[in-house]
């Protein structure tokens, strides 16, 4: 068995993570047996960045051990950690930040767990939140080293990598559209029953054009007011995601008034 051996200089023997600085430190001595992907550079310190790519532009990019499935809201993804050990096997822990709070220290934000594993490919299966960020990108870290350690701090051995994630909308039905009233004589303008909205939370639905907001909550809702045209609504649950449009909805014009009989003398 070879065992490879790289050079380094005395500042440049750890490996740091680079994600915004709310995450904390994270690094690992460089023992060139125990990494993720590609082998480590090393770094003088924390390579704190916006995007989590610091380290990637900062001599080699070696943050290619773990592969990222499409993240959606609610569903159960599989992602793929590349793992080299040699001789010894090491412990994979994980976390990632489902709620955007700039830590990893929320229920269920660790999603592996010492880990045992030596060199090859290992599919860490993760439920994705239904409530989940998607409003804004979030941030996983990735250690593979000794056993037993957080978030942050110095390990003895192994790498670590922080990555910027994006996650996607569960896809959420687009309102339908109930019962239409066109304006008379007696209401100059039209009204439309919708059904279908968000059973949770505050919703906001979206009239185009124009953009016209309507708040609620409740799966039918009714909206007044509506001037003649043909008009469509979106609805936005409070998690942020938005469904298609609903069909057209046509206001006919308000009916004329009929003249006034004539009565002949």
């Amino acid at each position: 068995l070879i065992i490879p051996h790289l050079s380094f200089s005395q500042a440049a023997t750890y490996d740091f993570g680079d994600a915004p600085e709310s995450y904390g430190s994270a690094s690992h001595y460089m023992d060139n047996l125990h990494y993720l992907g590609s082998r480590p550079d090393g770094e003088a310190a924390q390579q704190y960045s916006q995007e989590a790519d610091a380290d990637d532009v900062n001599g080699n990019d070696d943050e290619d051990g773990v592969t990222f499935p499409e993240l959606r809201q609610g569903t159960s993804v599989t992602i793929q950690v590349s793992i080299v050990a040699y001789i010894t096997r090491a412990y994979l822990n994980a976390w990632i930040d489902w709620n955007g709070d700039g830590d990893f220290n929320d229920k269920g934000e660790k999603v592996a767990n010492d880990v045992r594993r030596t060199t090859g490919n290992y599919d860490l299966v993760v439920n994705v939140p239904a409530n989940a960020i998607v409003s804004q990108p979030t941030f996983a870290r990735f250690r593979f080293g000794p056993e037993n350690i957080s978030s942050t701090g110095s390990a003895s051995q192994g790498e670590v990598e922080d990555y910027m994630i994006k996650i996607l909308c569960v896809q959420i039905d687009q309102p339908k559209v109930v019962e239409i009233t066109q304006p008379s004589c007696e209401v100059p303008s039209g009204s439309v029953v919708l059904e279908g909205l968000p059973s949770t939370g505050t919703w906001t639905l979206t009239r185009m054009p124009g953009a016209v907001i309507t708040t609620g909550t409740g799966t039918t809702t009714t909206i007044s007011g509506l001037e003649p045209g043909t008009w469509t609504y979106t609805v936005t649950n409070e998690s942020g995601c938005t469904s298609d449009p609903s069909e057209n909805i046509i206001i006919m014009p308000v009916p004329a008034v009929p003249a006034a009989p004539v009565i002949d003398l």
